[in-house]
């Protein structure tokens, strides 16, 4: 299988869904850059774990004086219907880093 690789610089689309029943449920996030979308079916406990990282990956910026002034509490405006997706992919594994060059959390998927 030929490998497809996307690369955002900055992601102006960040959404996750639960789809289905309780106890039957799927988990996705959407994540889009100006006219190119993703989606990303996760586990349930994959989902979680990268809404963790996320939180601890901000407190340490915060915590060295890196992120304070580019992160906000607010809420998200509603982004609307799921624009046409470009790709969709089946997570096998997640890792999330911080590139200092760029001052970017950066998200990992293979």
């Amino acid at each position: 299988m030929a490998e497809r690789r996307f690369d955002f610089d900055d992601v102006d689309r960040s959404d996750a869904e639960a789809i289905g029943e309780p106890g039957q449920r799927t988990f996705r996030m959407i994540f889009g850059a100006a006219s190119d979308t993703v989606v990303l079916w996760l586990e349930k406990q994959q989902l979680q774990a990268l809404g963790m990282a996320f939180e601890q990956m901000i407190a340490q910026l915060r915590a060295a004086g890196v992120a304070a002034a580019r992160v906000s509490e607010v809420e998200p405006d509603p982004v609307g219907p799921t624009p046409v997706v470009n790709a969709e992919f089946h997570v096998g594994r997640l890792a999330v880093g911080f590139d200092e060059e760029r001052s970017r959390i950066t998200l990992f998927v293979h």
